[in-house]
């Protein structure tokens, strides 16, 4: 990767850093999507992570979040506490919203139900629907809310409002600024 193939946009204080990552590589199919990549995420900021498909943004966040592993250098985590958002095809076909809420709070010890069940009534699921039942975008949106709903220093949000519509769209926007500024 060069420096110019994507680009990091961000807002708010920075301070102490959450993760840094020096030199690290990382080659998939033998085809080089990271090298040599330096960047420090501080505390309390948003940032945003804009270039071409295929240029390593997902696998930044996926070495970022501890998925995988970097072929060469290293990565500091300065925080145990890092929530990612996961693709939404990881639950069995049986499952309903209340068995994905069930799921996130047996595996996550910081997840706050409470917040993510306010959130799924808010925006208009019925927890007793099946998931294969759900639009790509319903199911794209639940799977934000649990995300956003464990409790973390670091979101690592891998295009997170893609397949929403326009309106719902807006309002995560809103309530991922409400969750930086501890409004929920």
């Amino acid at each position: 990767m060069r420096d110019h193939d994507f680009l990091f946009r961000g807002s708010g204080d920075s301070g102490q850093l959450l993760i840094e990552l020096k030199g690290v590589s990382k080659s998939l199919d033998e085809k080089l999507i990271l090298h040599s990549l330096n960047v420090q995420i501080p505390r309390n900021r948003i940032i945003g992570l804009a270039g071409r498909n295929g240029s390593g943004k997902s696998t930044l966040l996926k070495l970022m979040a501890g998925i995988w592993k970097p072929d060469e250098g290293r990565i500091f985590r300065y925080t145990k506490s890092i929530s990612y958002l996961m693709p939404s095809d990881i639950f069995y076909s049986w499952m309903r919203v209340r068995d994905a809420v069930q799921f996130y709070q047996s595996h996550y010890q910081n997840f706050a139900s409470e917040k993510a069940c306010g959130l799924i009534e808010n925006m208009g699921f019925d927890r007793k629907t099946l998931l294969r039942k759900l639009s790509d975008g319903q199911r794209e949106l639940l799977m934000l809310i649990l995300a956003i709903c464990v409790e973390s220093e670091l979101y690592l949000l891998d295009e997170p409002l893609t397949s929403l519509d326009v309106v719902v769209a807006e309002e995560m926007k809103e309530v991922l600024r409400s969750l930086k500024q501890g409004r929920i």
